[in-house]
């Protein structure tokens, strides 16, 4: 959260949108699943075999494979985004839809066209409700997605640097991650929230969330996340000319990224 980035390539905003703020954009019970391409080959070769998948196996199979082209081919993510939402229709597949219409919009707000972006985000919530209002769909599906919407408008003020809007979207999701004890989701949320304050220039709130941040990670023995979570506190700490707990807090995070050293260089 809170960085403000701007980039012009689209397959590089996406990639930078999968492997920071996306990971806030859908932080179920499913928040680390990784995405990125495992699927791609076999799905698309089960589409062009003897035997293809039909009816909700195929709305699924394309849904899939537009979230998986999403960080890499946006013209191909498009293309089956758009078979998706064609098929939604036909099979009133209403979580699909809403998945697909959310991913429309990322690839808005990764264009800078944040208008478009809202609307077709708050055009997914419309869908959720009536995933709601049909009574087909069990309530942590329901919540899930509705929780995976805010966190993508979150983002998109976030990077557009409104940070109250964004603080406000992410704590909508924050009811729903803790009645379903999804903590690696409350770890995100917290920093995220972190970072916006960071950014703001509130130290004592900054704190306040990153500290929750810690004690979310450690309860979900997330080891990544502690340490990110601890450079958020290194941060805040150094602005605060407190050198003693500054230096504590870097050496562990130096703990976990000296052993990934190859995978994570610059920390």
């Amino acid at each position: 959260g809170g960085y403000g980035v701007k980039m012009c390539n689209f397959v590089a905003v996406m990639k930078y949108l999968y492997l920071t703020l996306y990971l806030f954009a859908c932080l179920s019970a499913l928040a680390y699943n990784d995405h990125r391409n495992a699927r791609i080959d076999s799905l698309e070769a089960a589409l062009k075999s003897n035997h293809p998948p039909k009816g909700d196996d195929l709305l699924l199979a394309y849904d899939e494979l537009m979230r998986g082209w999403l960080p890499y081919d946006g013209k191909k993510a498009e293309y089956y985004g758009r078979k998706a939402l064609a098929l939604s229709y036909q099979q009133d597949g209403l979580y699909v839809r809403q998945n697909v219409i959310r991913h429309f919009a990322q690839m808005h707000y990764a264009r800078e066209e944040h208008d478009e972006a809202i609307r077709l985000f708050q055009w997914a919530l419309a869908v959720v409700d009536t995933m709601e209002q049909s009574g087909r769909y069990k309530q942590m599906d329901i919540d899930d997605a509705r929780s995976c919407t805010y966190g993508a408008i979150g983002n998109d003020y976030n990077i557009q640097d409104k940070n109250h809007l964004a603080i406000h979207y992410y704590q909508l999701a924050l009811p729903i991650f803790e009645k379903y004890n999804w903590t690696e989701s409350q770890t995100i949320l917290y920093h995220n929230i972190g970072e916006l304050y960071l950014t703001m220039g509130n130290l004592q709130e900054a704190e306040r969330n990153y500290l929750m941040a810690v004690k979310k990670s450690e309860a979900s023995g997330d080891s990544l996340m502690m340490a990110i979570a601890r450079k958020g506190l290194f941060k805040v700490y150094t602005r605060q000319d407190d050198y003693k707990q500054a230096k504590a807090t870097a050496e562990k995070c130096y703990a976990y990224y000296h052993p990934h050293r190859t995978e994570e260089p610059e920390d």
